[in-house]
């Protein structure tokens, strides 16, 4: 009795800290890490930038608030019984300092996700919001179509294709796209503007309860600008007759509209044009819109909404064989078939809306809707089927694709100890129409495939951290998806059908922070990835939706005071490598695989304003259910790395030097045709002047020779009696060099 009297005592005399955390712009901050170190309490900040501490005892406490590339700050609060002390703080943005960074936090957070430094998404060199991904240690891309098309992912002993394995979402909308005309899980970027990108994070591997279909290697997220610093105009002119010409403006700078807190309003354009470096002009064409409205409503809500969308048509030169570069007959930048290419379109609808719902909680909806267009012409085998008129192929879709999702997330106890519970539910369906048509120079002759799909997956999970001690964290989440499918094919009825399937996933990690300096997890989890609706609806003997189970053990730590790093060891196991080859309208199943790896990376802080970045990923992948030596995983990528130096002056200079190395890989099932190897260098420069800035990129540097993407398989040429075996590659950039110059201008 007298210790329950002694605990309603103390809550009595208890008090409050909440508050809104801002940038020097005014932007809600979250993330950030608000810490009591004299009361070992801690809270993290929600989308608005609000948060809250209950049960401070009274007296007068420090208050730090921390956020990667942002300047520390602390500040002294006295918190009387029952008072409700609210802050506003403002943190100022600075560039990451390793000896303040601490690899473990005092806040409760969720384990497992990585955010990728601001300074490394403003400073890399890009092309397009596709070369976001290169962020994301150990993930390489590849284009294979011109640039118009989907990049093709590696990642973890992966060939994700276009994204069969690897879940993407831009502001919370997912950007794979399933049952596509293409490739299942086809992840296009290009309708995100690159500098309109804020925060981007990662994880590695099938261990985050919020990522449902697709997040097996893993899957990265991508949130676009609240508000611009300023608005500018910028031009890029660079070999190849490329150009590029982007402009951001503030729409509403100071002013309000509708409410008295922050508020903000900014529209976006790009235009974008190359001939590429093929001897066949690509005339490569990119246009894209992006407006975004954002506001804090009475320091207890938040919402957004925005409007973007894209259209580019191209020409591409396709994949050649080698044995005609070999011969001389074909130089590495020719064409078998020059009229490849095609047009694509998105266009997107996307609202959020976050409330606090009272103390330490907060409810979160979504919704969004895209439209699709796609048609892509392509020849892998030139005239293998067709030795008169030639393979060349047509892919198209239109779809609708919406989706609605709703998060509610609380801050408060389990079992005594400090608990941070999430609970989703959503439904994402999409309406196809996809063909699949025989074509000469883009000239339809035949229709093979003509279908309606309709594709629902219904999601919900929960997941809870719970911070046993000041050392242990413990991760609990379980997720259950349901897919329907429904197809109906005009021009071949084997395809019609419909099904219905459960998956239930469960995850549990645990994260042990040994010391400020050294971090200790273990993630383990079910993830799975749905294949084309066609596979869903047959009756052939397959996991339409196969899983994987994985786990990672590993650690973050910091040696002396100026560098960080991270080891992992992880396996990955998928019950059936089925993949939809949408080239030929067909699917092949290899069985179950194994992936083991080991990841590594370091980041250190060579001297003021310069840092230098190693990243070097090790996997072995093999198929389980065929006989030794016979069982390589193709393509899969085996020893990879990236790394570089970076440099940031306080003033007006700042560039980065990087390097690719991906090493030899099995290009068939048997190891007996490995591709090529191959190393580049990247480089960037920039000049910043409070009213402009001047940048030169360097693709290449070095002009390497390589092949960007190549396969080991079948072709025929007009002049050919038999088909062959060769390797098909397509040529990476020769150097490319761009300028860019930027006026920034305020409203």
């Amino acid at each position: 009795m007298l210790l329950i009297c002694t605990r309603f005592s103390a809550l009595a005399q208890s008090g409050q800290i909440s508050g809104v955390i801002y940038d020097i712009h005014q932007k809600p901050l979250q993330g950030v890490s608000i810490f009591l170190p004299g009361l070992e309490k801690g809270a993290l900040s929600n989308e608005e930038g609000a948060f809250s501490m209950q049960s401070v005892a009274s007296g007068t406490h420090e208050v730090s608030f921390s956020l990667v590339g942002y300047e520390k700050k602390s500040q002294l609060v006295k918190v009387g019984p029952h008072q409700k002390k609210h802050l506003s703080v403002v943190l100022s943005e600075n560039i990451l300092n390793l000896q303040e960074f601490e690899v473990t936090s005092p806040a409760l957070q969720e384990t497992g996700t990585n955010r990728i430094d601001k300074l490394d998404l403003r400073l890399r060199p890009v092309n397009s919001a596709q070369d976001l991904l290169k962020n994301v240690p150990g993930l390489f891309i590849g284009q294979h179509a011109g640039g118009g098309k989907a990049e093709q992912l590696f990642l973890r002993g992966f060939d994700i294709d276009h994204g069969t394995d690897y879940a993407v979402f831009v502001d919370e909308m997912p950007v794979n796209m399933v049952s596509h005309a293409h490739g299942q899980g086809y992840a296009d970027l290009h309708f995100v503007i690159p500098e309109l990108i804020a925060d981007a994070s990662y994880n590695k591997g099938p261990y985050n309860t919020r990522m449902g279909n697709m997040a097996v290697a893993g899957n990265a997220s991508f949130t676009t600008m609240t508000k611009p610093d300023r608005s500018f105009l910028k031009t890029e002119y660079g070999r190849f007759n490329s150009s590029r010409l982007l402009t951001v403006i503030d729409l509403i700078g100071e002013k309000k509209l509708f409410t008295s807190g922050f508020e903000s309003a900014y529209v976006a354009a790009e235009h974008v044009y190359t001939d590429g470096y093929f001897e066949s002009p690509q005339h490569y064409r990119r246009t894209n819109l992006f407006t975004k409205y954002s506001a804090v409503l009475n320091n207890r809500s938040f919402v957004s909404f925005s409007l973007s969308g894209f259209h580019s048509p191209w020409y591409a030169s396709g994949q050649i064989p080698l044995r005609e570069v070999t011969a001389g007959k074909l130089s590495r930048f020719g064409a078998i078939d020059d009229t490849e290419g095609g047009a694509t379109s998105r266009y997107n609808v996307n609202a959020s809306y976050t409330r606090d719902i009272g103390s330490d909680k907060s409810i979160r909806h979504n919704l969004y809707y895209t439209y699709n267009e796609f048609d892509l012409y392509s020849n892998f085998t030139f005239f293998l089927n067709d030795s008169v008129q030639g393979d060349q192929i047509r892919q198209r879709e239109k779809r609708h694709m919406t989706g609605y999702k709703v998060v509610f997330t609380s801050t408060g106890s389990l079992l005594s100890k400090a608990a941070l519970f999430e609970a989703g539910a959503g439904i994402r369906a999409d309406f196809v129409h996809s063909g699949f048509d025989g074509s000469i120079r883009r000239r339809v002759l035949s229709t093979r495939s003509d279908a309606k799909i309709e594709e629902a997956n219904y999601y919900s999970y929960v997941n809870e951290t719970i911070k046993l001690s000041e050392q242990l964290t413990v991760n609990a989440g379980i997720r259950t998806d349901i897919f329907n499918y429904a197809v109906e094919d005009r021009a071949e009825s084997s395809n019609n059908g419909q099904n219905r399937i459960l998956r239930i996933s469960p995850k549990l990690n645990f994260q042990y922070d040994a010391s400020p300096n050294l971090q200790l997890y273990v993630r383990t989890g079910v993830g799975m990835h749905s294949n084309h609706a066609f596979v869903a609806v047959s009756r052939m003997p397959q996991n339409a939706i196969p899983k994987a189970v994985g786990a990672d053990v590993g650690a973050n730590f910091k040696i002396g005071q100026r560098a960080v790093a991270n080891a992992a060891l992880w396996s990955l196991h998928l019950q059936d490598e089925l993949v939809f080859v949408g080239d030929e309208l067909v699917y092949e199943n290899s069985g179950a695989s194994g992936r083991i790896g080991v990841d590594a990376s370091l980041r250190y802080n060579i001297a003021s304003g310069l840092w230098a970045d190693l990243d070097v990923n090790y996997s072995r992948g093999r198929l389980l259910d065929e006989p030794e030596g016979q069982n390589y995983i193709a393509l899969a990528p085996v020893l990879t790395s990236t790394g570089g130096l970076t440099y940031k002056s306080i003033n007006s200079l700042n560039g980065t030097l990087r390097y690719r190395y991906m090493g030899k890989r099995a290009a068939n099932d048997d190891n007996s045709m490995l591709t090529a190897p191959y190393f580049l260098v990247d480089a960037q420069l920039n000049y910043t002047r409070p009213k402009y800035e001047f940048g030169l990129s360097f693709l290449n540097l070095l002009n390497s020779e390589w092949q960007e993407v190549v396969y080991w398989s079948g072709s025929r040429l007009s002049h050919e009696a038999e088909p062959v075996n060769d390797f098909h590659f397509t040529p990476g950039t020769p150097l490319f060099i761009k300028a860019a110059l930027t006026f920034f201008f305020r409203r």
